[in-house]
């Protein structure tokens, strides 16, 4: 379901457009992986019930997304994290990634990670959203970036971009 070379709505399909001479990729999710997503959260929800504190890695490539997180997440301490790249630094690693996998890169049918999805994720991702955190990966090692981030969190108080999303978005009950 991930071949988007064949589109199922239901799951993933990429909108591609050109913006300032640049391919922009942004992939959709249907109603399947709307429900993926909302399992996903729910899971997280379980191990922090549990006292068991977690990393996620999420983008958010719509509001109904993030009100879904927001929504399933409250009761909970949230931390967000923006971790974010050089647009052509970011493009790189993504052909670097792809490198491996017999794909067409300059088909963005043919490959999951089309040209313009880190582009058009820095761009669209963010827009919603609010951070109590950033740091830009651009010339640092994922190591230098997770050293970085858990000296920031020796200094956190209270984090605050969950409830000012959650006030800006909610109320949820």
């Amino acid at each position: 379901k991930l071949n988007l070379n064949n589109p199922d709505k239901n799951y993933l399909w990429a909108e591609q457009w050109v913006e300032n001479s640049m391919p922009m990729t942004v992939v959709k999710h249907g109603p399947i992986i709307k429900k993926i997503n909302e399992a996903r959260f729910l899971s997280a929800g379980h191990f922090l019930e549990q006292g068991i504190s977690i990393i996620a890695d999420e983008l958010f490539w719509d509001l109904d997304d993030i009100t879904r997180f927001l929504r399933l997440m409250q009761g909970f301490q949230v931390i967000l994290i923006k971790v974010s790249v050089n647009e052509s630094i970011g493009e790189q690693r993504l052909a670097t990634r792809c490198q491996g996998s017999n794909e067409n890169l300059d088909n963005f049918a043919t490959n999951f990670r089309p040209s313009g999805m880190c582009r058009a994720s820095a761009n669209v991702t963010h827009r919603f959203m609010d951070y109590d955190f950033t740091i830009d990966s651009s010339d640092k090692s994922i190591l230098a970036c997770a050293e970085s981030i858990n000296r920031w969190l020796t200094t956190l108080k209270e984090p605050m971009a969950f409830k000012r999303l959650t006030a800006l978005y909610g109320p949820f009950n």
